[in-house]
């Protein structure tokens, strides 16, 4: 969070590469095990929805990154919470 806080986007950066590189390494030695039926259940219905609104999101930025950086730029409280909550919508293609 300090990094955040200080807006050290360079240091923010090399940690974003650090832990992509640990996670590829993880997966690799720990791949999913899912089976087909589970992947087009997930796919088809959905996820998860009592994880809705509690848990944080992850997912890649494919165009409107200003939307990302004014979304960075907002007010937080103490636990780096934003102080308005933030919302979003997400489109499937």
């Amino acid at each position: 969070m300090e990094l955040r806080r200080n807006r050290d986007r360079e240091r923010l950066l090399e940690l974003h590469e650090q832990l992509i590189n640990e996670a590829k390494s993880y997966c690799k030695q720990h791949p999913l095990t899912f089976s087909a039926q589970q992947i087009k259940t997930y796919s088809t219905i959905g996820g998860t929805p009592f994880l809705d609104n509690q848990y944080t999101v992850f997912g890649e930025v494919v165009e409107g990154l200003d939307v990302v950086e004014r979304i960075q730029q907002a007010k937080t409280n103490r636990s780096d919470r934003p102080i308005n909550d933030i919302s979003m919508t997400m489109e499937i293609i």
